[in-house]
């Protein structure tokens, strides 16, 4: 997983159990925030972005060395103004782009909503639009495959909503997969 956002009210309760899944503190929001799931979309959309520029960096770097292999020595001309991009002031020497995540792929990201329920963002478009429309976020205009985005929705208990309470039909139609457990107390 390369990044996950988190929506929940709660979240201070957890972050020992969320300190090892390195989610970092400016991809958790309130789901209260009437612009909880834009902020997400926002961010998934830039790291798209990120790897796109990235992509067309990598194709001009492998121009620059192709155009490297066969220049002459005595002719610079080989050396335009957006090669000069990859020019390293500290190591003195052309430095292929650095990718946004390791390998040139597209990211794994998934949002956790925990404790959702009974908050605002049950009853938000947004959320009930996203919960369609996950496989589709971060696409691309040239038509690649989207980054994507695995929600985790977690509840209290699972019935139909009625306002914020309960689950949307847009959530529970698009569930994937279901953990029920008992959360009492066993001495």
């Amino acid at each position: 997983m390369d990044r996950i956002f988190f929506i929940s009210s709660t979240v201070s309760s957890n972050l020992k159990l969320l300190q090892d899944l390195d989610i970092k503190e400016h991809d958790i929001y309130d789901p209260e925030d009437p612009d909880c799931i834009a902020k997400v979309l926002k961010s998934v959309d830039e790291m798209r972005d990120e790897l796109v520029q990235y992509r067309e960096k990598l194709k001009l770097w492998e121009k620059f060395e192709n155009d490297l292999k066969h220049a002459d020595p005595r002719d610079l001309d080989y050396l335009t103004t957006e090669m000069m991009l990859f020019y390293d002031v500290n190591t003195h020497n052309f430095e292929p782009p650095k990718p946004p995540i390791q390998g040139n792929r597209n990211p794994v990201c998934s949002l956790v909503v925990d404790d959702g329920q009974s908050t605002s963002i049950m009853s938000l478009k947004a959320w009930k639009r996203l919960c369609l429309t996950y496989r589709h976020v971060g696409s691309y205009s040239d038509g690649s495959p989207p980054i994507g985005l695995s929600i985790f929705c977690c509840v209290q208990n699972y019935v139909a909503s009625h306002g914020t309470e309960g689950i949307c039909k847009a959530t529970r139609s698009q569930l994937r997969g279901i953990a029920i457990f008992s959360n009492d107390d066993f001495d």
